[in-house]
Formats: structure tokens, C-alpha cells, sequence
């Protein structure tokens, strides 16, 4: 009894005249273990703002235990307690009026809080499909054409994007995308000569995104981007090719509605997307042939290439 009164005459002595090992308590209610282990057993629990002398605020104690990865101090608590509490449960008195903002673990309120935030997801990836009608036959005839058989315009697409880092802003993404279309017709001629026409693009190019507002309660985002793509149209008849490419700048546009977390983390899009191309196709082969006309410049068949997409986005 004796002893406990004189442990507990120390301590208020301590903290009367010295702030120098006093710790105060920065959480809801902090345990003080038998042990520098959080498997100890726990002799006494003490409030937020109540403070405890520590052997030294700056001589900290690692447990035994290598399951505990937390440091603790070696403290008295008023009631005359000795024991050890977590370093981050407590801080210096005299740090006390800078106010850390930091997670308290045992404060119900603060783990509900963090468990319904709202959580800003960093980095997101999309994948895509695209499709469109038909296109026009780009091969350049000299004669009356009658169409075999032509299929819908498709394609893939890939795109990645991070949130960048702007003062009280969270919709403004950066990143880049990758997209492929292909069409393929068959045609004859008025000799009732069969044609195989392909067309294909590859297309590369940064993006910007932003968030705008939600539609009908859908999340809604715009992306625009410069591309430079790769086209190509291929025409064979009986195993000749008649081929027209370029390598060329554009612009892509697109818009997003999406269903958030159809799963978790993943998102559904719909929307709409525009690829524009600036230049002509050059002649890349001496192929001839009395149907086929010998240009050496075309019109671009994917110039304005409008597509409707579904995809989903991933977020990370």
C-alpha cells in the first residue's frame, strides 16, 4: 500500500514540475499491457487526454512476439499502473498542441467513418468493345460494283488512366489507349469479278479524362486524346493484293455512362466513341489491274470513325 501511494506521489510530482517523459493519451481508450506484447494481459485501460509517466519518451521497447510489429513505451499510469502501451496510442506533452490527425483504432465512430468514406480509386483500366455499321467500299474502281457481303465495323480497345494529383480535385484522370478496328467486304465487278477488301487501324495516344456530373445517377466521363494510328486497306483478287497505308495523326473523343460496382472494384460502360484522321492513304504496291484504278492517293475509310462501345472498367 505504502509503495503504490509513493508511486503515485512520484508521478504527480513528475508531471507537476517536468513535461519531459510525460506522455498523454491521443486515443479513444488505450491499454496498458503486462508486457511489451499485444497478446499480454491487459492491467488497465485509460481514456483519451489522460497522461502516463514514461521511463524516457525516447527509449521504446519491441516485443518478442514476431507476430507485433508495434513499439511501446514503458509507463506508470496515475492509478499507479506499470506497464507498456503502444507508441501510437500516445504522444509527448509536449507535441500535444500540434494536434496530430491520425486513425484511432479503438474509437468506434473513427473505424465506421473510414469503413463508409468514399473511396477515390487511384488508378482504373478499361476494356472495351466497339462497333459500327458497315463501311462503303474504299478501293477505288473504275466500274460499277455490286456487294457481296459486308460486315459490321468492330473493334477493341484498352485504356488506362491515374488520377492526378490536384489540389481539392478528385475527377481529372491521365493515361493512354490502345484501339483496333477492322471491316471486311466482298464485292464484283461487272464482269462478275470477286474482290476481297479489308480494312484495318491501330491506334495509340495519351488521354485526358474528367468525371462530370452523374447522369440519371449513372457516373458520366468524357476522354479526349491525340492518336497517331497506322491504317491499311487491302484489296485481293485471285491472290494479288492491291494495298493502300499511312501513318497518321488524329484526334479521339469519347463519353462513358457507367454502372459502378456491377462486382466489386468493376464497373459496366456504355457511351459513345469518335476517331478522326487526317490523312489520305498512299498506294504502297505496283499492283494493277483494268478494274482497279491506279491512284496513288485515296480517301481515308476511317477519317470519322463513330462507334457505339460497351466495356468495363477496373478499378485499382
Amino acid at each position: 500500500m505504502f509503495r503504490r501511494a509513493l508511486v503515485l506521489f512520484l508521478f504527480n510530482i513528475s508531471i507537476s514540475f517536468s513535461n519531459t517523459n510525460t506522455l498523454e493519451v491521443t486515443v479513444f481508450s488505450a491499454p496498458i499491457f503486462k508486457a511489451a506484447d499485444r497478446q499480454s494481459i491487459v492491467i488497465e485501460r485509460i481514456k483519451k487526454g489522460s497522461k502516463v509517466l514514461s521511463e524516457s519518451a525516447l527509449k521504446l521497447y519491441t516485443s518478442e512476439n514476431s507476430d507485433d510489429k508495434n513499439v511501446y513505451h514503458k509507463v506508470v499510469s496515475k492509478k499507479g499502473s506499470v506497464g507498456f502501451i503502444k507508441q501510437i496510442h500516445v504522444q509527448s506533452v509536449t507535441s500535444v498542441a500540434k494536434k496530430l490527425h491520425r486513425f484511432d483504432e479503438t474509437n468506434y465512430s473513427h473505424r465506421m467513418n473510414r469503413l463508409h468514406e468514399e473511396k477515390v480509386n487511384g488508378y482504373n483500366s478499361k476494356v472495351i468493345f466497339l462497333g459500327s455499321f458497315p463501311k462503303s467500299i474504299a478501293t477505288p474502281m473504275k466500274q460499277e460494283i455490286s456487294i457481296l457481303e459486308q460486315s459490321l465495323s468492330y473493334g477493341l480497345g484498352y485504356m488506362f488512366s491515374k488520377k492526378m494529383k490536384l489540389p481539392n480535385e478528385k475527377k481529372y484522370f491521365i493515361g493512354g489507349a490502345l484501339r483496333y478496328f477492322y471491316d471486311k467486304s466482298s464485292f464484283l465487278d461487272s464482269n462478275n469479278e470477286k474482290f476481297t477488301e479489308s480494312l484495318a487501324a491501330y491506334s495509340i495516344g495519351p488521354t485526358f479524362s474528367f468525371i462530370t456530373q452523374d447522369i440519371l445517377g449513372f457516373k458520366n466521363e468524357a476522354v479526349i486524346g491525340p492518336t497517331l494510328s497506322i491504317i491499311g486497306l487491302s484489296t485481293s483478287k485471285d491472290g494479288v493484293n492491291f494495298n493502300y497505308n499511312r501513318l497518321t495523326p488524329g484526334l479521339h473523343l469519347s463519353n462513358y455512362t457507367g454502372i459502378e460496382n456491377i462486382l466489386p472494384n468493376i464497373d459496366f460502360l456504355v457511351g459513345l466513341s469518335f476517331d478522326i484522321n487526317f490523312l489520305k492513304l498512299n498506294k504502297t504496291n505496283s499492283s494493277q489491274t483494268h478494274t482497279i484504278s491506279n491512284e496513288i492517293t485515296i480517301e481515308n475509310p476511317y477519317s470519322i470513325q463513330a462507334s457505339v462501345l460497351l466495356g468495363f472498367q477496373f478499378n485499382q
